[in-house]
């Protein structure tokens, strides 16, 4: 699946954590992530720059079959 970033502003970096285990799996600005499980994923993105951070969870946002 890949992912689109569609935060705006000024980013020095990101991160993904596709199945909210705290386990970063891409620092890629858009994300590409294979799920090889059936289950339902929560995905989370954090975004930050000199200013701060800011982070988004999507719960239960992709089902695998």
């Amino acid at each position: 699946v890949t992912f689109t970033n569609s935060t705006t502003g000024y980013q020095t970096g990101q991160s993904w954590d596709f199945n909210d285990d705290g386990v970063i799996e891409s620092t890629e600005y858009n994300g590409v992530y294979t799920f090889t499980s059936p289950g339902t994923y929560t995905v989370r993105l954090s975004s930050s720059n000199p200013f701060g951070s800011h982070q988004r969870t999507r719960a239960g946002y992709i089902t695998v079959t």
